[in-house]
């Protein structure tokens, strides 16, 4: 099902808060994930603002230094950029990490984003 918006009738895509918060867990835990999600799904993929912002910094991120990003460097980034209030704070971010299932499912994840982003 599309959800309209009411101004200029662009499709919204499904809400899919869960499973993007899944593989945003599974990006910030294991860095191979990063690569097997950009293959996938785009920022333009996740339905809620927030995680297009952490989904955007987290690739920015991999790409500079093709290192593991911890917390803190994740933490400094957002903050540096002046979003980390906007996805919600380092507890947001903590939380991402503690309710994730397995980072194993992190291409399960992406494929239903993108499919519901699609639809």
């Amino acid at each position: 099902m599309i959800v309209w918006a009411s101004d200029d009738f662009e499709p919204v895509p499904p809400r899919c808060d869960e499973t993007e918060a899944f593989l945003l867990g599974s990006m910030m835990l294991d860095a191979s994930c990063i690569d097997i999600a950009r293959l996938i799904v785009q920022e333009k993929h996740f339905a809620a603002s927030a995680h297009q912002a952490l989904y955007r910094v987290l690739v920015d991120m991999w790409d500079a230094s093709q290192r593991p990003i911890d917390m803190v460097l994740l933490r400094n980034e957002l903050s540096r950029r002046g979003q980390l209030e906007q996805i919600g704070g380092v507890a947001y971010l903590v939380k991402l990490v503690e309710n994730l299932a397995d980072a194993k499912n992190a291409e399960n994840y992406a494929r239903t984003i993108r499919e519901r982003a699609e639809q």
